[in-house]
């Protein structure tokens, strides 16, 4: 490969901006950069430093990119007579003549004839070879001009097949032209949207002749309207239809399915079907004992609720929320028949119920409490007083639970849910003496007024006094409650036999 002096080409990756070259220059205005063909300028484009040109814009990828250095051939240095000679100027001189001499060195290289850049195979650099004779042995090189004139030759030859072929294609073409319109014609009978001759057609309900698309539709839709139509398809009457009309797949669908519900007394839950507050559904996805109420008004949606599909123990989905299109439903055990809002005891907490142990609990985790609540007017500002009913909280997000714990539950006729402090009844009695002759009286004698209530003299020795006529006996006060209440003494405690269960309210 041709060996260049003052020249060096890169391609570009797309990142670099600093390319090295490995020559020699006198000025940096000598260096002179070309990128895919276009000469850039100095220094407005590019910077010299040292043996390196750094580009102020970065070249795309794969760009040529080609630095060279190009010094001018007028003299740098000027000889006068008398003048002093310097080495420095005489080597500036030189190395001016030496520049100059590679450069004319590389141009042939660059700009003619050579076997730049492989060393083997001779390069035009992208021109016409002009002024070149016509070949006469086997190997020599065959001009523009012996192609198309010698006879019987190659252009020749191939100018005759190609006019055949234009001949050919002539005909193809008239043919192709007349296949298109064919192929137009019976594209037409079978995608045209409209008629495609528009002829009468009483039988088409266009009232014109139709493609096969359109008869196609038209079956589509008929079937369309026979499988999912909401009313009669045709309108013509049918006495075993619920509608008294004909029906279509769909309609017949659904009044089996309601004269099975009805059949089987359910309301099973449908899809895309509005609720309201209060109603009632079952679900074959959940066991028979189970069922929905609905306690946000709504539309179900198009699916069955995810909920619904899940797969935890059934068990655990009692008392759950699901949410169902905009529908709420609360899924119920109807085995538990306790209503809404009814307390009781319980060894543990069952699903569907909430601790009555006077906690403050959000309104929208129980809704269907709430409005129970509300509906049998049990809210109370006065917790302390009325345990037994619900507080209202915050009177917006929260509300107070009643507070049944550690309380017994009494019966009355007024004053549902009051708070009843702890009490017994008082222990009341007096007693008395009587002098004289009275004083021997017995116990319980009805001669002796003085014992009343649970107080009672007990007659302890009976003795004579100081003198002959000085009778005196010696009592002692005893107390019995049982004398003023039976309760008394009938137990060793006020508490009862009892046993602690759970207080929990159905929600």
């Amino acid at each position: 490969m041709p060996d260049l002096k003052a020249s060096v080409s890169f391609t570009a990756d797309g990142t670099t901006k600093k390319y090295y070259f490995n020559f020699d220059y006198i000025n940096p205005e000598y260096i002179k950069v070309n990128v895919g063909g276009t000469e850039l300028s100095y220094p407005s484009d590019y910077s010299v430093i040292d043996r390196a040109v750094e580009l102020k814009v970065v070249p795309a990828k794969d760009t040529l990119i080609r630095i060279y250095r190009q010094t001018p051939s007028n003299r740098i240095i000027e000889w006068a007579d008398g003048s002093f000679i310097k080495a420095s100027q005489m080597t500036l001189g030189d190395l001016q003549q030496l520049h100059l001499i590679e450069e004319a060195q590389d141009y042939p290289i660059l700009n003619g004839i050579s076997t730049y850049p492989d060393g083997e195979n001779f390069n035009a650099v992208g021109r016409r070879i002009i002024n070149v004779a016509d070949p006469v042995n086997p190997q020599d090189a065959v001009t523009k001009n012996y192609m198309e004139s010698v006879q019987d030759g190659f252009v020749q030859r191939n100018t005759a097949i190609e006019n055949n072929i234009k001949a050919m294609q002539s005909d193809v073409t008239t043919k192709n032209q007349q296949a298109q319109q064919a192929k137009d014609t019976a594209q037409k009978w079978a995608e045209s949207p409209e008629s495609p001759d528009t002829l009468e057609d009483t039988e088409s309900p266009t009232g014109k002749t139709q493609s096969a698309k359109g008869w196609s539709l038209t079956g589509k839709q008929w079937a369309k309207d026979w499988a999912m139509s909401d009313t009669s398809p045709d309108g013509l009457e049918d006495a075993d239809s619920d509608t008294g009309k004909t029906q279509s797949a769909k309609g017949w669908a659904q009044q089996a399915k309601d004269m099975a519900q009805r059949n089987i007394g359910l309301n099973v839950l449908q899809r895309n079907k509005e609720y309201a507050v209060g109603d009632i559904a079952y679900s074959p996805l959940l066991p028979s004992w189970a069922r929905l109420e609905c306690i946000t008004a709504g539309t179900t949606g198009a699916e069955e609720p995810a909920e619904l599909l899940s797969t935890p123990p059934v068990d655990s989905k009692i008392g759950l929320y699901i949410t169902d299109g905009t529908v709420t439903w609360i899924v119920d055990d109807v085995r538990d028949g306790t209503p809404i809002g009814s307390v009781r005891g319980s060894l543990y907490l069952p699903k569907g119920y909430i601790k009555a142990n006077g906690a403050t609990v959000n309104r929208a985790d129980y809704p269907r409490l709430v409005k129970f609540i509300t509906d049998n007017n049990l809210w109370t500002d006065d917790v302390t007083g009325n345990l037994g009913l619900f507080g209202k909280g915050d009177e917006s997000t929260t509300f107070v639970v009643p507070n049944y714990v550690g309380r017994m539950v009494t019966y009355k006729d007024t004053g549902a849910g009051q708070t009843l402090d702890a009490g017994l009844p008082n222990i009341t009695g007096e007693s008395g003496t009587v002098s004289g002759a009275q004083t021997n009286v017995s116990q319980g004698d009805p001669l002796n007024p003085y014992d009343k209530g649970a107080f009672v003299r007990v007659l302890k020795k009976k003795g004579v006094g100081y003198t002959t006529n000085d009778v005196w006996n010696m009592f002692t006060l005893n107390i019995d409650a049982s004398r003023s209440n039976a309760i008394y003494g009938a137990s060793d405690t006020v508490q009862p036999p009892a046993i602690s269960l759970i207080p929990v309210i159905r929600y």
